[in-house]
């Protein structure tokens, strides 16, 4: 694995045309910023056994409660988006086309995350759209109430619920997808202004396949070597370098009152202002 420091914003460009030198007119390169090197590549659900257990039951609760915010949806997966902008654990993890904005949120720290290094992930993928067969199946996965389930039974209640009727040779194909790609990007609906703002993408985690191929198993926890493996490099930020990029960052108007649109982050924007 290739480790390379970032002490300043304008470290990006080199490191960006040379991961755009490498990737096929198909693939996209989206960012992962996160403020401690040591964090797992890792979804809010996938942090608690209670939450992946209740899944179903935490989307549910929320439509329950706030069912005027998903009264437009036409698909699970935007369901999904929605829970995971109001910070509800899902399986969405959140990327950005914009390096820049990894950036920011690799070096936007805790008190306890300013004493570790940040860092900023690369994904050279192809993205997926909302609406692709294979994102469909993946989000059903969040409808399903027990941990372990077989296949055949899987792509059953797919069609028994949603009527997603699926020939043999398509379900082996998002099988083996699964299989060998347990996280896939994807482009989102953009359904809300901070989505827009942030350049946001989405990286969807599925499940795991036993080793007789029998049985879906929603627990993905080992997935974060994969994705690591897959990635080649991770650009690491040293914690004295926070706080200078950060300053860097907002001469080019990448602060929180800017990614954030919401009224409470701009109340507290002008708050800290006048303190």
């Amino acid at each position: 694995m290739k480790e390379i420091e970032i002490k300043s914003i304008h470290d990006i460009p080199e490191q960006v045309s040379r991961l755009q030198k490498k990737k096929t007119n198909l693939e996209k390169l989206v960012w992962r910023g996160q403020p401690d090197y040591e964090y797992d590549i890792c979804p809010k659900l996938h942090r608690k056994k209670s939450w992946l257990k209740n899944e179903f039951y935490m989307i549910e609760e929320l439509k329950r409660r706030k069912p005027e915010s998903f009264k437009h949806c036409k698909s699970r997966f935007e369901e999904l988006s929605i829970c995971q902008h109001y910070g509800l654990p899902t399986r969405l993890l959140d990327l950005s086309e914009n390096p820049l904005i990894a950036l920011y949120f690799a070096c936007k720290s805790t008190e306890k995350e300013k004493e570790k290094d940040g860092e900023i992930i690369p994904f050279q993928d192809r993205p997926l759209n909302y609406w692709d067969t294979r994102v469909n199946c993946i989000c059903f996965f969040s409808e399903i109430l027990i941990e372990k389930i077989l296949i055949e039974s899987f792509y059953n209640e797919l069609k028994a619920k949603h009527n997603k009727l699926l020939d043999k040779k398509t379900k082996d194909l998002i099988t083996v997808s699964i299989k060998t790609d347990q996280a896939l990007t994807i482009f989102p609906v953009i359904n809300n202004d901070r989505l827009m703002i942030q350049q946001g993408v989405f990286l969807i985690f599925s499940a795991n396949v036993d080793k007789d191929h029998k049985y879906f198993i929603k627990d993905t926890s080992n997935i974060n070597k994969d994705l690591y493996k897959k990635n080649g490099v991770r650009f690491r930020i040293h914690k004295r370098y926070k706080d200078n990029i950060l300053k860097e960052l907002k001469f080019y108007g990448i602060t929180k009152a800017r990614l954030f649109p919401e009224i409470e982050y701009q109340c507290s924007d002008i708050k800290n202002s006048y303190s």
